[in-house]
């Protein structure tokens, strides 16, 4: 017991390690690695690609890609600091300059349905999203439309994966009502409940809660009731299939 302890400890370690030297963009080398339960790691300096700059800090830098340029060209931190500009004309002209608290600093504040740095993209709809997940929920139409394409694919592979087991187990359909409905309920709630984050944006709010919380009771008692209707009507064919075997003196039974 005491061994396989140590052996997972040692390759928890190991695992850390690598992740570690991999994420941290680290040089030093790995010969010298400190030891676990005195048992030395050493390891080929060419099994990892040390890098001197993190991959975090090599991607492209926000406020360098949101950056305002005024009409010298000049970049600045926003188009508040920009004096010559109208009341009218900073944040893109949709929006407005807020200050953030007594830094003596502002910032843009957008107007519904805008967002960004300077408020240049136009946010995606929070009620066309929660719509297109409450009809084609298992078709991923509402993640394709925030953008998340590979999450779009994942709905899609639960949802034929719960098909085929409400097909191949007719006498349970727990197990093929979980795998279809578990991330469609999921994504109605996450879309409704907030503003979703689509790939640039969060959505604009303009799902009023009431409505999100009516339409969703309304939508899985629906859910419910076709359920129920259609366990029904299975029940109800075994039942009339095992009266008429008893009327015809058979002994054989369907079990449901």
């Amino acid at each position: 017991m005491k061994r396989l302890t140590a052996m997972v400890r040692l390759a928890l370690f190991v695992a850390l390690a690598c992740l570690s030297f991999t994420l941290q963009g680290c040089e030093e080398s790995l010969l010298d690695m400190p030891k676990v339960d005195d048992f030395a790691i050493s390891l080929p300096q060419k099994w990892f690609s040390p890098h001197k700059l993190p991959y975090w800090r090599q991607e492209p830098d926000y406020w360098v890609q949101n950056s305002y340029k005024d009409q010298t060209s000049k970049e600045r931190f926003n188009s508040c600091t920009d004096s010559s500009l109208k009341i009218a004309d900073v944040c893109s002209g949709k929006g407005s300059c807020v200050p953030f608290g007594d830094s003596g600093i502002s910032f843009c504040q957008c107007h519904p349905g805008y967002g960004g740095a300077e408020c240049q993209s136009k946010r995606l709809s929070q009620l066309t999203a929660w719509l297109l997940c409450i009809f084609l929920g298992p078709f991923g139409a509402d993640q394709y439309y925030l953008g998340w394409y590979l999450e779009m694919i994942v709905t899609q592979i639960f949802s034929v994966l719960g098909v085929i087991l409400l097909v191949a187990i007719p006498n349970s359909k727990l197990p093929g009502l979980v795998v279809l409905l578990g991330p469609w309920i999921r994504h109605v709630v996450i879309i409704g409940s907030a503003p979703a984050q689509a790939t640039t944006d969060r959505t604009s709010a303009d799902l009023p809660r009431c409505a999100f919380v009516s339409f969703s009771i309304l939508w899985m008692a629906f859910i419910a009731l076709g359920i129920c209707m259609q366990d029904l009507k299975y029940r109800t064919q075994v039942k009339r299939i095992n009266q008429e075997q008893v009327r015809n003196y058979s002994a054989a039974k369907i079990i449901a």
